[in-house]
């Protein structure tokens, strides 16, 4: 079955592509790069009659999505940022409507490099080569909170507008989402929800947020960041946010390196490099939605699996439970 998924792909491919770069052009098989809980990523060569070879990157939405996301949002970043220090894959194409393949997608350039989430704990690097990463990471995190919010939000590009996210919007969104999937009731979820709702930060200078800033979302080529990728969840929001969610007690192990690049390291760096403070209390706050985001998708993707929507059951929402009760317990102004 996988094997004609990918002939229908590359013929349906060769024939788009015909029409942008010429009749003559070859499409190697393409290969499913990670799993994509939002997007299908496919990876494969287009190569002209002249031998020139592009490498590129299809990302196609999905039959079923843990996380209703934007394509020209996505596509929108990445074009603002193809200028800035910050690096990105150069969009080739975009479609919205579907038709030549299947479902929407964009294809982009593929850009050399290792998306690994264990690369930082990878024993057959060097110790120094691994934390020059990290730190890498942590400053290219801060570059795009330094990125001026004018230049991705623009004029009317968006037909929707460019996403701007309040605190009490996404509790207000995950709640409703945790509704819309949960098929047992909930009593820790809600406590959650009541706790959020009588937490939320004040509203800070807003930034460009990644929305999913991890080191499997980064591309590293011999020791340097070459590409960030993964941009549907972006919007306008907290600085704090992106770096809560890299802080995430379930990324620990793929983000800091024992006694060599600690929680406390980076968010000194982070705050050095960015000029930016970020205070505990909302660190917390972040911190409790992150987890709170995760088991709601965690319940929309084991809802997707049992109503036969999708063959990827995501995991179990039970770890973000355990670490919510934690979170709570540890929050003095609760009994």
């Amino acid at each position: 079955m996988a094997e004609v998924v990918q002939q229908e792909l590359t013929e349906q491919l060769r024939v788009y592509l015909a029409e942008r770069i010429g009749d003559d052009v070859q499409v190697s098989e393409p290969i499913r790069a990670g799993a994509g809980s939002s997007r299908e990523n496919w990876l494969f060569d287009a190569v002209r009659g002249d031998g020139t070879c592009l490498p590129l990157v299809l990302r196609r939405d999905p039959s079923a999505s843990l996380v209703e996301t934007s394509r020209d949002v996505e596509v929108r970043v990445m074009q603002a940022l193809s200028t800035s220090s910050v690096p990105v894959p150069q969009v080739r194409w975009l479609e919205e409507s579907g038709g030549p393949l299947g479902a929407p997608f964009i294809i982009m350039d593929r850009v050399p490099g290792r998306a690994d989430r264990h690369l930082l704990r990878d024993q057959t690097l060097p110790l120094e080569q691994r934390v020059s990463i990290a730190h890498q990471l942590c400053d290219v995190l801060a570059d795009i909170h330094a990125v001026e919010v004018d230049t991705v939000v623009g004029d009317e590009d968006v037909p929707e507008g460019f996403p701007r996210l309040s605190p009490r919007e996404q509790v207000d969104h995950w709640a409703a989402e945790i509704e819309r999937v949960g098929r047992e009731p909930l009593p820790l979820l809600r406590l959650v929800r009541w706790w959020l709702r009588d937490h939320l930060p004040d509203e800070t200078d807003p930034v460009l947020v990644h929305g999913d800033f991890r080191v499997e979302n980064v591309l590293v080529e011999r020791g340097v960041l070459s590409a960030v990728i993964d941009w549907e969840l972006a919007h306008i929001g907290s600085h704090i946010e992106d770096v809560a969610w890299y802080l995430l007690h379930r990324y620990r192990h793929d983000h800091l390196i024992e006694g060599s690049w600690t929680r406390g390291a980076f968010l000194a760096r982070y705050c050095e490099r960015s000029g930016r403070a970020v205070p505990e209390y909302e660190l917390k706050f972040w911190g409790m939605l992150g987890l709170y985001k995760s088991a709601a998708m965690a319940l929309a993707a084991s809802a997707a699996f049992i109503n036969g929507e999708s063959n990827q059951p995501f995991g179990s929402a039970d770890y973000f439970m355990r670490a919510l009760s934690a979170g709570l317990r540890a929050d003095q102004e609760w009994p």
